[in-house]
């Protein structure tokens, strides 16, 4: 996971209150072929202006913020396994 440092769009967890990811279009067939996305976007709806960031350069997200998650029941707070 990489870290946004833009607003617009990311996604976060409202479980744990972290936010601030960058988003990335994956098409249907680069995702069957698991290939990783090459830039993350920035949209600011104001302006309508697009950007993409590659994402070998963004800032990588400590993969324990999410370790509580692993603790939690499947099935259990709409967690599904």
């Amino acid at each position: 996971m990489k870290e946004a440092e833009w607003l617009h769009p990311t996604w976060g967890n409202v479980i744990l209150g972290v936010y601030g990811f960058a988003s990335a279009i994956v098409c249907d067939k680069c995702l069957k072929e698991r290939k990783k996305p090459k830039w993350a976007l920035e949209w600011d709806q104001r302006t309508l202006e697009t950007k993409y960031h590659p994402v070998e350069k963004l800032k990588d997200v400590p993969r324990e913020i999410f370790s509580p998650l692993d603790e939690l029941e499947l099935g259990r707070y709409g967690i599904a396994g």
